[in-house]
């Protein structure tokens, strides 16, 4: 999203695969709010969710902060079933909201009903007031080798859902508590250059309740 506008949440619907990936590689699908100087690592703040196939990660319950709320589901919850290339199709629903009255941002699964726990205001002072950005789709880390991992389902992704990895219905809460459908011209894509991955960008899918909605993904490999 264009990073004028202050955001209040992320909402997303994201089909789910069971990788494979090797020791040191990493692979997410996401959702994810940041507030501060992206040239500044050290004033950055961001929340990031999903779903990862990693060995290495600091991620879950291993990094300090997140309070879990649901005796049923926490971080590193297990999804399942997956889907299957060229067959069923698993998707999960992931939102992050930030309570205005407390500051906490909170992690939903499923429905805007469950709720699995939130990050204390204070872990995230650049995140007090909203996010300058908000943003969805996949982070793949290669090994000390070079050797980059499978992104979304390993394919280069088309315009069919059963063969690609996507996105759908994805929304933007603002300060009124509303989840909003970005405009089509609000949004800007960044797409690795190596020709592992690749993205496409259908808006609607042809499906009023997909929009908005984008195909991404890729094999992964000698990526440079």
């Amino acid at each position: 999203m264009k990073e004028d506008p202050t955001y209040y949440g992320v909402f997303g619907i994201a089909s789910v695969y069971n990788l494979s990936v090797s020791y040191q590689q990493f692979s997410s699908v996401n959702i994810w709010v940041q507030n501060g100087p992206i040239d500044q690592p050290d004033q950055l703040n961001v929340i990031l969710v999903g779903w990862a196939d990693n060995k290495t990660q600091c991620y879950n319950s291993r990094c300090p902060g997140f309070v879990s709320t649901n005796p049923e589901i926490g971080p590193g919850y297990a999804l399942w079933p997956s889907s299957t290339y060229g067959g069923d199709q698993y998707v999960c629903m992931l939102f992050v909201y930030q309570d205005l009255n407390t500051g906490n941002w909170w992690l939903g699964l499923e429905d805007l009903k469950t709720f699995v726990g939130y990050w204390p205001k204070e872990l995230l002072p650049k995140l007090r007031f909203g996010a300058n950005h908000v943003a969805w789709g996949g982070i793949a880390i290669a090994d000390k080798k070079g050797n980059s991992p499978p992104m979304g389902n390993g394919h280069m992704p088309n315009d069919e859902y059963k063969r690609s990895s996507y996105f759908r219905s994805i929304k933007f809460l603002n300060g009124a508590g509303q989840f909003l459908t970005p405009n089509d011209g609000d949004i800007f894509h960044y797409v690795d250059k190596s020709g592992c991955y690749g993205l496409v960008d259908n808006k609607d899918c042809g499906d009023r309740e997909w929009r908005y909605c984008f195909f991404f993904g890729g094999p992964g490999g000698r990526c440079g």
